[in-house]
């Protein structure tokens, strides 16, 4: 990909970021799905991206990387909510499903994580750690 596309792809990514902020602040959840073309819902899935078409794979591949490039510098937390929502957005064409899932840490605390799931496969390969919750 050349230094433009790059470019054009980061700025792309940005704005869904934004759009995603404005969501997350003005509507609940389901309504915010509903908007990006994301499913909410907790299904079983397999770890990994293993499971994906080699084609699929690189394509969710370099969703996901633009999601957490971003997400990283991202001024207002680029959390794996906001992630998995940008990442979805621009997979939407292949019916990600958003699944949110909790577990207690090595203190005890109680932490929460968003991932996306497609055909069936997790994008996470932390998902398999967290007990799903049923969101939708």
């Amino acid at each position: 990909m050349n230094y433009a596309r790059k470019l054009l792809r980061g700025v792309h990514v940005c704005g869904l970021y934004a759009v995603v902020e404005v969501l997350l602040r003005t509507r609940r959840l389901p309504e915010v799905c509903s908007a990006l073309g994301v499913a909410l819902g907790a299904e079983p899935s397999t770890p990994a991206v293993a499971g994906l078409a080699p084609t699929t794979a690189h394509r969710v591949s370099r969703a996901l990387r633009g999601a957490r490039l971003v997400g990283a510098r991202w001024p207002w937390r680029g959390t794996c909510l906001r992630q998995s929502l940008v990442a979805g957005r621009l997979l939407r064409d292949l019916s990600p499903a958003l699944v949110m899932g909790v577990r207690r840490d090595e203190t005890g605390a109680l932490t929460a994580h968003a991932w996306l799931v497609v055909d069936g496969c997790s994008l996470d390969v932390e998902s398999p750690h967290y007990a799903v919750l049923d969101v939708g």
